[in-house]
């Protein structure tokens, strides 16, 4: 049998969860209370009823399964770090009594989903996709579909888009901010920040192992029966302060035109899917 290609979970440690990831900094001052404001955002997008069960995949310290319960009548996070599982459920006291009782950490591979079918209205995977090799995400996809509901909701976000990193930030983005940084010093004897050369940090690097592409995600999806829409995220972009940081934005993505087909494809860098499960009947 062929032996099936993975990440070390090893990789994922308290380190990793509590100073890397997004919100490290409002997670400890807040005890795993406050989510950084694009994750709230993030989540936002996700419709969630009081009768609803929740199965948030690759849960990482828990914090937005605890905020996804408030709403939900359960809500179950698992990861395959041991490291996640145990701060997850350390923070989970922290939470009211009444939230509490509606959520369960579990150490649980996405490969090998240890629910019932059709047990869940809702699964989350946040951050996910990438870090799990295609022939992985495949058996992944389909426990999701099992254990999803008919007509329920798969809400996942990945990153980073293959096609960004390996053709556009190399041949446009990349120069582009060289020579606007060059400019920019010539002329006030200052500088925007400058790119570095490879886009990938090292982690990214050891993690990111299935960098998807809008077509990919389309064609995934299709062949488990999902279907919906695929939001994409454009990445570089300066939060907008004057028109140095409007034409900054413009020339290093082409903004706000890069939001539109096909540009989008091009220097998108995140991909936002809320996906309807259309599996058969039983």
């Amino acid at each position: 049998m062929k032996k099936i290609k993975y990440v070390e979970p090893s990789i994922y440690n308290k380190d990793f969860f509590l100073n890397c990831c997004l919100g490290s900094d409002e997670f400890k001052k807040s005890k795993g209370k406050k989510l950084h404001p694009k994750v709230l955002e993030l989540i936002s997008k996700i419709k969630i009823d009081k009768n609803s069960k929740i199965l948030d995949i690759g849960c990482g310290r828990g914090d937005i399964t605890l905020f996804l319960a408030k709403n939900a009548i359960e809500c179950i996070g698992t990861d395959y770090s041991k490291d996640a599982i145990d701060i997850a459920k350390c923070i989970k006291k922290n939470y009211p009594r009444k939230i509490q009782k509606k959520v369960l950490f579990k150490v649980m591979n996405a490969k090998k989903i240890s629910y019932p079918n059709s047990y869940f209205d809702i699964v989350v995977c946040i951050d996910v996709f990438e870090h799990l090799y295609k022939e992985e995400l495949e058996i992944a996809m389909s426990e999701i579909s099992r254990v999803l509901k008919k007509d329920g909701t798969l809400f996942a976000r990945t990153v980073t888009n293959k096609i960004l990193y390996d053709f556009t930030y190399k041949f446009y983005m990349y120069p582009m901010n060289k020579l606007l940084t060059w400019i920019d010093k010539k002329i006030k004897n200052t500088t925007y920040d400058s790119f570095p050369k490879e886009p990938r940090i090292p982690e990214e690097k050891i993690q990111h192992v299935n960098e998807p592409t809008y077509y990919y995600l389309k064609d995934l999806f299709r062949r488990y029966n999902f279907n919906g829409a695929i939001e994409i995220e454009i990445g570089y972009l300066k939060k907008i302060k004057n028109i140095k940081t409007v034409i900054y934005n413009f020339m290093i993505t082409l903004y706000p035109l890069s939001k539109l087909f096909p540009l989008n494809l091009l220097f998108g860098w995140a991909f936002i899917c809320k996906m309807k499960n259309n599996k058969p009947e039983n």
